[in-house]
């Protein structure tokens, strides 16, 4: 009881911190240069998982060529020979030792510390018995010469040919943790153990171990898997009902905020519709070409005009933009005036106002002089008398 009220304490102290992140469920990030993330059903960040070696993580995805090899690595091709791994991850062609040397763990040697003898070194130890030193300077068991041969400075001879039993160099597996090799006279060395707990594979003894003891990591979002103590993986286990995995632990699931399939627009983003995973998270998907979110689905906004017209706002001239109006060329800037011709709007020159006309100028006002009137009218009159008289004394004579 107390364990698992210590493992809920820690599962809800872990919940809040972790969805205060959040993210795109199928959504994928760089964890570091050569590891990524992948966002769950959840919301939340999965296990950081290793790309290849020699492989990088770029966008979220694993990037680079397949190797054979870590570059720099060596290993023992033989017991006098060995192989390097080049820097892009392949091996270069085998390499024999020296004179007299032996290669153990890649790299050749003259003598093995503490040898009992010098690696390859055959003695007789009887009529028609030798043994052979190993390549780590121990001595093998006895070993017959056989075919009717008899020994002799450690070598076999007189007899009949003897008969090959493998290719030299050649390793085989005895068992999971043993093996055998085969010598330059083609027969097979005595058994030999794997150190630890190597096991034999393809005749050579490599690591067994897959991961490191007591970790534990998440397999799918609900179900996680722990290391034993040799290093192997056991059988993956399930979370309990309304739980999910994170760093290989399970903890407890938050309430959904939403039924899977349903969808809406993000309170926030007119841009944004929101759909709800399988474990009633909200995601969200950007909508495209300018559409914007109603009802939950991305909708085409209503357009103003084509692409391609064009027209005169006050004076200004406007082109169809995305099926909106916008604002091109202002011609009173260029004290031009903006006018239609064939369809298009463009900036033309304004013409310049024809010239008023001077007026006439007004006659000058008549003065007024009485005086002047009177005397022209009374020297009328006396003329007009005068001539009145003239003739009429004229026809009375």
């Amino acid at each position: 009881m107390h364990k698992t009220a210590v493992l809920l304490a820690f599962a809800l102290l872990l919940v809040p911190l972790s969805f205060a992140v959040g993210c795109n469920p199928g959504d994928r990030q760089c964890a570091g240069s050569t590891n990524y993330q992948v966002c769950n059903s959840y919301g939340l960040w999965d296990d950081s998982v290793d790309c290849p070696p020699l492989q990088g993580c770029s966008n979220g995805v694993c990037q680079g060529s397949a190797i054979t090899c870590m570059p720099g690595d060596r290993e023992c091709v033989s017991s006098t020979s060995y192989r390097s791994c080049d820097a892009n991850g392949q091996w270069y062609a085998a390499t024999m030792c020296g004179s007299s040397q032996y290669c153990a763990s890649g790299y050749c040697y003259a003598v093995m510390p503490n040898s009992q003898c010098t690696p390859g070194q055959r003695v007789c130890t009887g009529s028609s018995t030798y043994k052979l030193c190993s390549p780590a300077g121990k001595w093998y068991q006895n070993t017959a010469c056989g075919n009717g041969k008899t020994c002799s400075s450690g070598n076999c001879v007189g007899g009949s040919a003897p008969v090959q039993q493998c290719k030299p160099g050649a390793h085989e597996c005895l068992s999971s943790n043993t093996y055998r090799e085969c010598s330059s006279a083609g027969t097979w060395y005595a058994r030999t153990s794997c150190n630890n707990n190597d096991v034999c594979s393809n005749g050579w003894c490599v690591s067994s171990s897959v991961c490191d003891p007591s970790a534990r990591e998440c397999v799918s979002d609900t179900v996680f898997r722990q290391c034993d103590a040799n290093g192997q993986w056991y059988a993956n286990e399930a979370c309990g009902n309304d739980e999910f995995c994170l760093n290989g632990q399970c903890l407890q699931a938050p309430a959904p905020e939403c039924t899977a399939g349903e969808t809406r627009c993000q309170p926030d983003r007119n841009d944004v519709v929101q759909f709800c995973t399988d474990g009633g998270r909200w995601g969200n998907d950007m909508c495209a070409n300018g559409a914007l979110c109603q009802d939950g689905a991305c909708v085409a906004p209503a357009t103003e005009c084509t692409s391609g017209q064009t027209r005169c706002s006050a004076n200004i001239v406007q082109n169809c933009d995305s099926g909106k109006w916008a604002n091109f060329t202002d011609c009173t800037a260029s004290a031009s005036t903006c006018a239609l011709a064939s369809g298009k709007a463009s900036c033309v020159a304004t013409p310049s106002p024809a010239p008023t006309p001077s007026p006439a100028p007004s006659p000058a006002p008549a003065k007024d002089n009485g005086s002047a009137t009177l005397l022209v009218a009374a020297v009328a009159i006396i003329a007009v008398a005068g001539a009145a008289a003239y003739f009429l004394g004229k026809k009375k004579n």
